[in-house]
């Protein structure tokens, strides 16, 4: 940690520069010291501030946007390469990082990070039983490099830009991409008229933006600002010209409070993997994954036996036919996700009953069938055979996590919906997994309880198929939910 004296430093001279590069800055807003908290570097309100008010504001052309740099733009489009816009943000930051305009800024970013990128094997440990094992993507990052920015540092003009001692390293391009993941904004390209933005990876484009394609930047002082799911009373937003932008109060902010922005509707999952922190509670947003093969998984465990006389390859040979049907994929998928809730999606409860369905459902055309079990999906009703199915899968999901971590759950689920913010790791980790369970908790009392119709309900009005069904995929087009 830096200490008090070079911390301060480094925020007055990020505040004079930020002055200088045109930010308009409200005297009712400060940057504080929020270490104490585990937050570094936020924003504090120094009086009372309304609803709707102007915070600050900052020019489109003071942000790190490839497309502020129309040198970097003609160097990407004349490099030869094909370069991916996340990519050529990284490449851009690269080059730019130790500049005298940018280097105030990139003084106060961090040089390292708290993500799951960067944890040891006993560290990613911890997650055991979260599918956020399978989605860190260290390995993935390192091949990115090596395909994307190292034939973009060796192409015909590129000594311009990442000459002398500037570090192209993979280690600087872990740190950008981390910042970028960690810090970025996406916004509307320089000649935009729309007028809204999203911190982080994801935003919450309203429909009628959705023709636009953001470009991902870094935004000095709106960057400063922590997030909170449920503090969030802060939002950035485009003048109608988008010649500057804004960040403007959602609600009333007493005098010391802490402003906040937020990062979206994200899991606690998301945020450890992208941010590096976790909410107290997690979030309401929050979701647990099961995977389609331990579903399957439990059909056979339930269903292949003596007095069925199915075997594993009738189950995967429905499985087979479902997919035939759902030639838009907008039923199978690799997993799904179950909400705070616990309920099922829809697609989860069509892909259970189908499966579960395999030896009735003979003489029966698929296609059919699979109209009526949406019927029933939509309704959140559940066959009486398709239950322990479900429970077992659900208990087999359960069985992944810690044992001793489950039983606690299981006598106590009430979350802590306190304000506070993790950031050691075994605390992060621990929070992830606590609600995590608590879905799966939440999901089993769901089966139980919700509608149960017997098997036969499905074939209620459906005639036998008389000839060799053509595989046409009606219900898997229906939209999904």
């Amino acid at each position: 940690m830096p200490s008090v004296d070079d911390f301060n430093d480094k925020t007055t001279a990020f505040w004079k520069w930020l002055v200088a590069n045109g930010v308009e800055i409200s005297p009712k807003v400060a940057i504080h010291d929020y270490r104490a908290q585990n937050q570094g570097r936020g924003l504090r309100a120094e009086e009372d501030i309304q609803e709707d008010e102007i915070l600050f504001t900052i020019p489109r052309k003071s942000v790190i946007a490839v497309d502020n740099d129309s040198r970097f733009v003609e160097f990407l489009k004349s490099s030869g390469e094909e370069t991916d816009p996340w990519f050529g943000l990284i490449a851009y930051m690269m080059s730019i990082q130790s500049s005298d305009r940018w280097k105030p800024y990139f003084d106060i970013l961090p040089d390292s990070f708290n993500t799951p990128m960067f944890w040891s094997d006993e560290d990613i440990e911890r997650l055991r039983g979260s599918a956020l094992i399978d989605k860190i993507g260290k390995k993935e990052a390192d091949n990115s490099y090596h395909e994307q920015v190292v034939p973009l540092l060796n192409s015909p003009g590129a000594s311009e830009f990442f000459s002398g001692d500037i570090d192209t390293s993979i280690n600087a391009f872990h740190r950008m991409g981390s910042l970028i993941m960690s810090y970025g904004f996406d916004i509307e390209p320089s000649k935009s008229t729309n007028s809204t933005s999203n911190h982080g990876n994801d935003g919450n484009e309203d429909e009628e933006d959705d023709d636009v394609d953001a470009v991902k930047a870094m935004v000095p002082l709106a960057d400063i600002l922590n997030a909170h799911t449920r503090l969030c009373n802060a939002h950035l937003c485009h003048t109608d010209d988008n010649s500057v932008l804004e960040m403007r109060s959602i609600k009333k902010i007493a005098k010391g409070d802490q402003i906040y922005n937020t990062y979206g509707e994200l899991p606690n999952s998301d945020l450890m993997r992208r941010y590096g922190y976790a909410q107290a509670g997690g979030t309401e947003f929050d979701v647990v994954e099961i995977s389609t093969d331990l579903i399957i998984d439990a059909v056979k465990s339930e269903l292949v036996n003596s007095s069925t006389k199915l075997t594993n390859q009738d189950i995967d040979a429905q499985f087979g036919t479902l997919a035939k049907l759902d030639q838009d994929n907008d039923i199978i998928d690799e997993a799904y996700d179950i909400p705070v809730s616990g309920e099922l999606e829809p697609e989860t409860i069509m892909l259970t009953l189908f499966l579960q369905l395999t030896e009735q459902s003979q003489g029966y055309k698929p296609r059919a069938v699979l109209e009526s079990i949406y019927n029933k999906a939509q309704s959140g009703e559940l066959t009486t055979e398709s239950l322990p199915i479900l429970q077992r899968a659900i208990n087999s999901r359960l069985a992944m996590y810690p044992a001793h971590l489950v039983s606690e759950i299981r006598n106590d689920r009430t979350p802590d919906l306190s304000d506070e913010v993790f950031t050691t790791r075994a605390k992060m980790c621990q929070e992830v997994l606590i609600g995590e369970i608590r879905i799966l908790l939440n999901c089993l009392d769901w089966v139980k309880d919700c509608a149960v119709l017997p098997s036969t309900s499905i074939f209620t009005g459906l005639k036998k198929k008389r000839e060799p069904d053509t595989g046409a995929s009606d219900p898997a087009k229906r939209q999904r939910h």
